[in-house]
């Protein structure tokens, strides 16, 4: 015989059996994976081929300041549509040295500095100066940067181009691009692309020194010195006329000292060096580290043999050469 307590089990027994089924789907639910095209891990994160930088070192700043004070020019640019985030620059360093920069996602320059594992003043220069990163940007003093900083880098620089490629403070002299794409062979070289073709060109010739003629810079005879190439100088833009080498030498680094173009001492003329072929002289030389050097056809060149400190005072330069 059934007692009343098994009859209010056998009542109970489904809905517990419900309630079970209920949880046990829960359990199922919760831990049912999603598919991956829902997962947002599944996007793929591009990762910097470098370390991050959240600051710059006291070596980098320096670094910085000398970017952008230095007589750093440039000489070319290339690029592919392969790869649209690489670009590559010739850079003409202080002393006349050629130099590749390379901004992609991991940033090169084939000076010494960049050998040594740093972020060299000629990355920045083309990182401030020609695509226009801002000075205090934390991508000036980074190693590697990402493909959607690269392209807002490059978008930003193209809308400003014909700006870029016509400011004198960071193309190098035309004579010094000249002089680079005759060696090189380089089509990228940026060259002026006005030229006035209704004036032909003319050959100008050397005027001959008599005893009367004396050196505009030093006012002294120059007659002994006739017919020495390495001691005369002329005006073979315009007006022929002769000058002491080494006179119109601290003339010229006089004129570049204080912004001014260099000019001929007689007409005035702005002073251009000729670059006709590759067998140029000692104009085009290499040095013992196999850099191009083409300190002899520039204004602006610091000749030295070493590299100046941190904080080479240009002021003292002037105040020696004087």
């Amino acid at each position: 015989m059934r007692t009343r307590s098994q009859d209010l089990v056998d009542k109970q027994k489904p809905q517990v059996e419900r309630l079970a089924n209920q949880t046990t789907t829960k359990r199922k639910k919760k831990t049912k994976a999603l598919p991956a095209e829902d997962h947002p891990e599944s996007v793929p994160v591009e990762k910097r081929l470098r370390c991050y930088r959240s600051k710059p070192t006291s070596a980098m700043c320096t670094r910085i300041k000398r970017a952008i004070r230095e007589r750093l020019y440039l000489l070319a640019v290339s690029s592919t549509p392969e790869e649209p985030t690489r670009r590559t620059y010739q850079v003409f360093g202080q002393t006349g040295n050629v130099y590749t920069v390379t901004i992609s996602r991991l940033l090169s320059c084939t000076c010494p500095d960049h050998a040594s594992g740093n972020v060299c003043k000629h990355i920045i220069f083309i990182l401030h100066r020609v695509l226009k990163v801002d000075s205090r940007s934390r991508l000036l003093y980074q190693k590697a940067l990402l493909t959607n900083e690269l392209n807002e880098i490059f978008t930003n620089a193209d809308a400003q181009q014909n700006a870029i490629f016509n400011d004198s403070n960071i193309l190098a002299e035309q004579e010094v691009r000249r002089a680079y794409q005759v060696t090189t062979g380089d089509s990228n070289t940026i060259l002026d692309t006005v030229v006035d073709t209704t004036v032909p060109e003319t050959v100008v010739k050397q005027k001959a020194i008599t005893a009367d003629d004396d050196c505009p810079i030093c006012c002294e005879s120059m007659e002994d010195k006739a017919g020495d190439p390495e001691n005369i100088l002329f005006c073979s833009t315009s007006c022929g006329n002769n000058m002491h080498n080494s006179c119109f030498n601290q003339w010229r680094r006089m004129k570049t000292l204080m912004r001014e173009p260099v000019t001929c001492p007689f007409c005035r003329i702005e002073w251009k060096i000729t670059t006709d072929n590759k067998s140029s002289g000692p104009n085009i030389s290499y040095t013992a580290d196999g850099f191009l050097n083409l300190a002899a056809h520039s204004t602006t060149t610091v000749r030295r043999s070493s590299p100046p400190p941190y904080g080479f005072n240009y002021r003292r330069l002037a105040s020696s050469d004087a």
